[in-house]
């Protein structure tokens, strides 16, 4: 998965506070991109999978957290959520 690291700077989130749904699994920039890497086997990072009948979906979400001074934050979060569905 890849987002626009331009688009991201502009809303208020530098690269080095993304991570996926497991935090360990941070992005990388690449050609102004900021890039995530996951598979099926041992780095899922957080990928949930559902089968419904007629496709395996994966799910997923790009978070955001700014990092806090003080108990009280008025900072923006972004949890970007996306899938990926594959004919079963």
């Amino acid at each position: 998965m890849s987002v626009s690291r331009c688009q991201l700077f502009e809303a208020g989130f530098s690269a080095d506070i993304l991570h996926l749904n497991d935090p360990s699994c941070i992005g990388t920039v690449q050609n102004g991109r900021v890039e995530f890497h996951f598979d099926n086997d041992e780095h899922i990072c957080g990928t949930n999978l559902v089968a419904n009948g007629t496709h395996f979906i994966y799910d997923n979400f790009i978070l955001g957290t700014p990092r806090s001074e003080g108990l009280i934050s008025r900072e923006k979060i972004l949890q970007l959520s996306f899938s990926c569905s594959y004919p079963q």
